[in-house]
């Protein structure tokens, strides 16, 4: 029984060996889709951090052109209140002659 039992060792390191060589497959297995998994993540998160960080450059961009908008509009505004000044300077002068001469001619 010396040989049989050393074929049944035999036959149960080899059964052993091939359950902790599967497990090994499995556990190898996991591991691949584990990085591939983490490697899809970190790609999709990357391509969310670039779309925000496109965002915000579009959004940086169009506040630049509304400010210089808004500068251009205030310009403008100055120009208009300058003109309108100058106008208003002009019809005054013409109007104070008459003005006087009115206020000369109105009886007592």
């Amino acid at each position: 029984m010396g040989s049989t039992g050393a074929l049944h060792q035999c036959d149960a390191a080899l059964l052993a060996s091939q359950g902790a060589e599967e497990e090994l497959r499995q556990r190898e297995k996991q591991l691949q889709q584990s990085a591939r998994s983490s490697e899809l993540m970190h790609k999709t998160l990357m391509q969310r951090l670039s779309t925000v960080h496109d965002q915000v450059r579009a959004a940086e961009d169009a506040h630049a052109a509304a400010l210089e908008e808004l500068r251009g509009e205030r310009r403008e505004q100055s120009r208009l209140n300058q003109r309108l000044l100058v106008e208003t300077s002009k019809q005054r002068a013409l109007l104070l002659p008459g003005a006087r001469h009115m206020l000369t001619d109105v009886p007592k």
